[in-house]
C-alpha cells in the first residue's frame, strides 16, 4: 500500500508575478494551491475585501458595497467590478438604448446619492467603485489616510442602514432578480 505524503503547495511560476512596484501599492495574493486554498492565480483584494477581512465592516456593509458595485456595472460605464463576462441580449432593441435594466440602475444610482448625500456617496464610491487606497481618498478629501479609511466604513454604512429601511427603488436590478425566484 502506498503511503500518502502530506499536501504541498505549489510554487507560483516565477515569470507571471505582478512587478515590486505594483506589489508595493496593491495588496496582491500569490498563487496557492492545496487542502487550504484554490487560487491558481495573483489575486488582488479590494479595499472592500480587505475591509470585510479585518473586521472593519459587517456583512451588511459589504452587502451594500456590492449592491453599489452592480449597480455601476449594470450601467456599463466602462468599469466592470468583476471578472466574469456574460453576453446578454436585451432583446434586440436599439444599439445603445437603454433597457429597462439600466433604467433602473440609474435610478438607483441617483436615489443613493439623493439618501447619503452627494458627498458621502462620493467616498462609498472611491472605497468601492474606484477601489482607491486610503491614500489617494484622502487627498482628494483634504483628510488623512486614517481618517479617510473611517469615512468609508462610515458611508458603508450609512449605505447598509439605507438598504434597510428600503427606501431604495425597488425596481433595482438586486431585487428584480428576487422577485423572479419567489
Amino acid at each position: 500500500m502506498r503511503k500518502s505524503s502530506p499536501p504541498r503547495s505549489l510554487a507560483p511560476a516565477a515569470g507571471n508575478a505582478p512587478s515590486r512596484e505594483y506589489q508595493a501599492h496593491h495588496h496582491v495574493l500569490a498563487p496557492r494551491i492545496d487542502r487550504g486554498a484554490y487560487r491558481p492565480h495573483w489575486t488582488r483584494r479590494s479595499q472592500l475585501a480587505r475591509l470585510l477581512e479585518g473586521g472593519a465592516i459587517g456583512r451588511d456593509e459589504f452587502a451594500a458595497g456590492i449592491r453599489l458595485s452592480d449597480w455601476v456595472e449594470t450601467l456599463g460605464g466602462g468599469v466592470k467590478t468583476s471578472t466574469w463576462e456574460v453576453p446578454i441580449d436585451h432583446g434586440g432593441g436599439r444599439p445603445g438604448a437603454a433597457n429597462e435594466r439600466e433604467l433602473a440602475a440609474a435610478r438607483a444610482l441617483q436615489a443613493g446619492a439623493t439618501g447619503l448625500g452627494r458627498d458621502w456617496f462620493q467616498v462609498a464610491t472611491m472605497a468601492v467603485i474606484d477601489d482607491l487606497p486610503w491614500a489617494r481618498i484622502a487627498q482628494a478629501l483634504g483628510l488623512s489616510a486614517k481618517t479617510a479609511r473611517v469615512r468609508a466604513i462610515e458611508a458603508l454604512g450609512m449605505l447598509a442602514r439605507w438598504f434597510r429601511q428600503e427606501t431604495w427603488d425597488r425596481s433595482a436590478p438586486d431585487s428584480d432578480r428576487r422577485r423572479r425566484r419567489r
